[in-house]
């Protein structure tokens, strides 16, 4: 018998929506109250509500573990965050890398004019948007442009994108055996031998 957790990760996702969103309302008070038009307070104010919202929104997907049909979210993300975060932190160094010599080498083009336009042009060529656009624009680079271009492309939308299926995946297959070998163990303690019978049987038409 599993205990209640009183204090679980909803638990936090939705005391620091609360948190915001309580503080972005005490914004919106002061503001209409000192009838101020300040862009600070405008920004502080959208942003800590926005946030608070979105914690809020998050924090709904906890009622879907109640019902194993609709668990299958919740179930995903528990077996495979650990190990997307880890193969994330892994290959961070490598996107970096990326964006820092496109920032030395197309620093005259618009989409590399800084590191954090190198990252989002990176970014979304990873997302499959802009390669003729980025392309075109370096083209006065020759053979260098389309190197490394190429390689790039290669690496993180052929490569890296298919291990972060494969991590999701993985966890999702280790998820569910989980709970089959948990559902045969509880019927076996239970001594139900026509259960596990009919277990078996619909293991193996699986």
């Amino acid at each position: 018998m599993q205990k209640i957790q009183f204090f679980d990760t909803f638990f936090y996702i939705n005391m620091i929506g609360n948190v915001f969103q309580i503080f972005g309302s005490v914004v919106a008070i002061y503001q209409n109250f000192i009838q101020a038009d300040s862009n600070t307070l405008v920004s502080i104010k959208e942003a800590t509500i926005g946030f608070g919202c979105t914690c809020c929104w998050i924090y709904l997907i906890k009622f879907f573990t109640y019902d194993k049909q609709f668990a299958a979210t919740t179930r995903i993300l528990k077996s495979s965050t650990a190990e997307t975060m880890k193969f994330f932190i892994g290959i961070l160094p490598v996107f970096l890398g990326f964006a820092f010599l496109g920032r030395c080498l197309f620093w005259k083009y618009e989409k590399f004019e800084s590191l954090q336009h190198t990252i989002v042009a990176l970014f979304s060529m990873m997302a499959g948007d802009i390669l003729r656009e980025t392309y075109t624009d370096t083209s006065p680079e020759g053979i260098l442009a389309v190197i490394y271009l190429s390689i790039f492309i290669v690496l993180f939308m052929s490569i890296v994108h298919n291990i972060f299926i494969s991590i999701i995946s993985g966890g999702f297959k280790n998820r569910y055996l989980e709970q089959r070998y948990q559902s045969l163990f509880d019927t076996y303690s239970l001594g139900d031998k026509n259960e596990v019978s009919k277990w078996n049987v619909d293991e193996r038409e699986v």
